[in-house]
């Protein structure tokens, strides 16, 4: 599938911006319940500036965070705002400013994470609707929908590029005794979860949050991506907690708070079901029913 736009992918370390994203934060902790006004801001500013790299002008800090001015610094901004600077290290040593995201100026390539995937209705059809949050570039920290049919879904687990990249999937082997030899098959949309590719973000559909025209891969994502459906794969693996039946992680109740191969990001809870009254799994991040167990929430959501 090659891009419309031909642009570079760039070589991204989503570990090197997240090392230095969690350094920077560490730095600032104290700054988090002031309200940044007067003194407190240049401080603050002062102190991030002296917190990252040399080379990088006072000025240049102070112009990419104008927007925290008169506001009270949460943990979460505090974040957020280290990480949009650490993603963008190159821009700020050539002095340009990296404000808070309002419009895309250009085609960019960044690293974007699936932090999210739920059935939908596209319609007459189940489709799937995935959630990716934007790891590097301008955009960083933001997220983006994209909703792709099932023939699209299954397509793009599969593909790999001139390089061989992708996001990982393999393809169904079976032998003479008709045994299934294939590894780290895609089965389930709930898969994708935790899963990297480069998005390309369109300046002209970018209007009040990022928009992505392309997907590309690079040997960075498609390597994060094999490594966690390896540990995935029941085929190959035993199920790190040790749940009874060895289950497949797009069928485990937990979330990725206990298991750095669950495939959504929030444990379920057992309770009873507003609609159908039995007990069974709730998504507690699942605003939408969160009373429902996810049998129930599924049926309601391709009922719409």
């Amino acid at each position: 599938m090659p891009p419309k736009v031909q642009i570079e992918k760039p070589s991204i370390s989503v570990i090197r911006i997240k090392n230095r994203r969690d350094k920077l934060t560490s730095e600032l902790t104290s700054f988090i319940g002031h309200k940044l006004i007067d003194s407190v801001f240049y401080d603050f500013i002062n102190k991030l500036h002296n917190a990252l790299p040399s080379g990088i002008l006072n000025d240049t800090v102070l112009n990419s965070n104008k927007s925290l001015a008169g506001k009270v610094l949460t943990a979460s901004s505090l974040r957020n705002t280290c990480w949009r600077l650490a993603a963008n290290i190159d821009r700020l040593t050539d002095q340009v400013a990296v404000p808070n995201w309002t419009a895309q100026d250009c085609f960019e390539w960044v690293v974007a994470e699936v932090i999210r995937v739920r059935p939908v209705m596209a319609g007459k059809n189940v489709a799937n609707k995935l959630t990716f949050k934007i790891l590097s570039g301008t955009p960083t920290s933001l997220t983006l929908d994209q909703t792709w049919s099932n023939k699209k879904i299954n397509y793009l687990a599969r593909f790999k590029d001139e390089k061989n990249y992708g996001f990982g999937f393999g393809y169904s082997r079976v032998n003479g005794r008709g045994e299934q030899t294939g590894r780290l098959l895609f089965v389930d949309s709930k898969q994708f979860f935790g899963l990297h590719c480069l998005l390309l973000i369109d300046p002209d559909q970018s209007k009040d949050t990022p928009v992505a025209s392309e997907i590309g891969h690079t040997g960075a994502t498609t390597t994060h991506n094999q490594a966690l459906l390896k540990g995935r794969d029941r085929q190959q693996t035993e199920c790190v907690k040790k749940i009874a039946g060895n289950p497949e992680c797009f069928l485990c109740p937990l979330g990725r708070e206990k298991c750095v191969y669950a495939t959504h990001s929030v444990s379920y809870n057992l309770a009873i079901c507003s609609l159908c009254q039995r007990k069974g799994f709730v998504d507690s991040t699942d605003i939408e029913y969160k009373n429902l167990c996810i049998s129930c929430a599924r049926k309601e959501r391709l009922s719409r």
